[in-house]
């Protein structure tokens, strides 16, 4: 489908009626998405530590660790496009409930073989590949709700409040996933996950769709009808949707930018866990609280977004500096002895994270059409995390050879590096910035 979305470069204020009353961020479809998608994030973290610490437990693996979560990550990598296509054509209510009522079921089921003592490893990792799967599903549809149940005057602070709701689950999740794991053990977390899932499915039965009846159906209209191609075909759909992706260089550089950024990223990240559980005295209950810690930096920076937005001349600055601030404060970080201390750069760290993520998924959501947000949410979530299971599995190779603090700060400043090399590049500025670019999607 080819539209031209110069309706898009409008001025925010200049597309809403002038007698029209304020209108509100917060409600009730907001609420009840945002609700919703916390309860499932909350018991997302839990399980990820729960399950880290398990299978470092039971099997003393590094490698064996980043294989389990390789299993969650790789179904996401290989569905999410075709995913997001499946769900533009489809009741997206529908998707996003059935998807949480999946994973409910399957760790629930975990939790209970565990808690009877009839859980093997394998099966750990037949419940990753169904978390992977149904994520595939969950991801791109609740990015493109988004829109439709928050007004385009009121994107940017939804798109802060909505990763706020990610920054939360990670305090609650974190905070709470590291001491529950050391008083309850990994069965009644995987339970607790099963349960949070489910009641956020419940809960999302009642979410109801704004009807497109703006300015922007008036545009939609307006095309001519033979640029408007209807394809039923998902594979031949998917394949055109990746060219027209790949015509456009902002896009095309952002989506490369990504993947390398989560392969480094992931595979740092993943060697921060052992890291914490080799030194004893920290262990689950302070990699808990670090974690914690990190997401309260990136709570204040979402904040501070929902109340101030950069202006779209200093976005594409203001993602670099963060970026690069977040892989600068990082790098040493495995090096503080003192835990009190190290609390401070991983704090700034969280701060830094909430800035980039914010511009880059306004850059995003801003420059595709409804129709077309699941699609494109979904080639970007493969094409951006095709190399995170490799990394996963880097870090679990590499941590048998070598030092976990001397591998944490090298990977962090060749990110500084990556991050800082993308400044020059204009055509990723650009789009970041939100200047006159016309996307054929």
């Amino acid at each position: 489908m080819s539209l031209n979305l110069r309706f898009w470069q409008m001025n925010e204020n200049s597309i809403m009626p002038i007698d029209e009353k304020p209108i509100k961020l917060w409600n009730f479809n907001f609420i009840l998405l945002w609700q919703g998608l916390l309860i499932s994030e909350v018991g997302d973290i839990i399980y990820d530590i729960a399950l880290s610490f398990y299978v470092l437990a039971q099997t003393g693996s590094t490698l064996m660790m980043s294989y389990m979560l390789a299993a969650t990550v790789l179904p996401r990598v290989l569905l999410s496009p075709f995913a997001g296509i499946i769900a533009d054509k489809s009741d997206k209510i529908s998707i996003i409930v059935i998807a949480d009522l999946v994973r409910g079921v399957a760790i629930l089921i975990i939790g209970l073989l565990g808690l009877f003592g009839h859980l093997q490893i394998w099966m750990l990792f037949i419940a990753g590949i169904i978390m992977g799967v149904g994520q595939s599903f969950f991801s791109p549809t609740i990015n493109a709700v988004l829109p439709d149940v928050a007004h385009r005057s009121k994107l940017m602070a939804a798109n802060a409040a909505f990763s706020l709701v990610q920054a939360l689950s990670s305090i609650l999740g974190y905070f709470g996933g590291g001491l529950l794991y050391a008083w309850l053990g990994a069965f009644i977390l995987f339970i607790l996950n099963g349960v949070s899932y489910l009641i956020s499915a419940v809960s999302e039965l009642y979410l109801t769709l704004n009807p497109k009846t703006d300015d922007l159906e008036t545009v939609l209209k307006s095309e001519p009808k033979n640029e408007l191609i209807i394809k039923t075909n998902i594979s031949r759909e998917f394949i055109d949707l990746l060219k027209s992706v790949w015509r456009q260089p902002g896009l095309r550089y952002l989506l490369i930018s990504n993947a390398l950024l989560n392969y480094f990223s992931f595979l740092g990240l993943t060697l921060i866990l052992p890291y914490f559980e080799s030194k004893k005295e920290w262990g689950a209950t302070y990699y808990g609280i670090t974690m914690g810690v990190f997401t309260l930096g990136t709570i204040l920076g979402l904040l501070l977004l929902t109340k101030y937005t950069i202006a779209h001349k200093y976005r594409a600055r203001s993602y670099v500096v963060a970026a690069a601030l977040f892989s600068v404060l990082l790098a040493p970080a495995a090096f503080i002895s003192n835990f009190w201390v190290l609390v401070v750069p991983i704090f700034m760290a969280g701060f830094c994270s909430a800035v980039s993520i914010v511009i880059e998924r306004n850059a995003l959501l801003s420059s595709i059409v409804p129709d077309s947000r699941a699609k494109v949410f979904g080639i970007w979530s493969a094409i951006s995390s095709v190399l995170t299971p490799i990394g996963m599995i880097s870090a679990g190779v590499l941590a048998q050879y070598f030092k976990l603090q001397n591998l944490i700060s090298f990977v962090f400043g060749i990110l500084a590096l990556i991050i800082l090399t993308l400044s020059f590049n204009a055509d990723f500025m650009n789009f970041l910035n939100g200047k006159d670019e016309i996307l054929e999607i």
